[in-house]
């Protein structure tokens, strides 16, 4: 998964789906660059 959150930080891919706690885990360590998407339905 680096892979797809690196081209979602270049902005070639608009959206990464993975589980909670790795997108959790991404949007701890870089909460300027990622949000998870728990509250879009």
């Amino acid at each position: 998964m680096d892979e797809a959150y690196a081209e979602l930080g270049t902005g070639r891919v608009d959206v990464v789906i993975n589980s909670l706690p790795n997108l959790l885990e991404a949007e701890r360590t870089r909460p300027d660059m990622f949000e998870s998407g728990r509250h879009l339905r």
